[in-house]
C-alpha cells in the first residue's frame, strides 16, 4: 500500500479508510509493514497517530506494523477473504 497526498487538508478519514481498504480488505491480508528513516519524525508522528506500532529498529530506520484488527478506519469491517 502506498498513500500519497498533496497537502496537509488532503489527509481526510476517507483516504485513511481507502488506502487501509486495499490491503486488508480486497487483499485479505491479517498485516501490513513499513519502514521509515528515523530522521523523517514527520512521518514518524503520523505512524504512531495512525496507530501502527513500533516493532523493530535499526541503525537508521524504525519498522512499524498495523494488523487488522487494530486498524481504527475499518472498525466494524470484516477483514480479510
Amino acid at each position: 500500500m502506498h498513500v500519497a497526498f498533496e497537502a496537509e487538508h488532503s489527509l481526510t478519514r476517507q483516504l485513511w479508510r481507502a488506502a487501509f481498504t486495499y490491503p486488508f480488505i480486497d487483499c485479505g491480508k491479517e498485516a501490513v509493514y513499513g519502514l521509515t528513516p528515523k530522521h523523517n519524525l514527520e512521518a514518524l508522528k503520523m505512524n504512531d497517530r495512525l496507530g501502527f506500532k513500533r516493532i523493530a529498529e535499526t541503525v537508521d530506520c524504525i519498522m512499524f506494523e498495523m494488523k487488522a484488527e487494530d486498524c481504527r478506519y475499518l472498525k466494524g469491517v470484516n477483514h480479510g477473504r
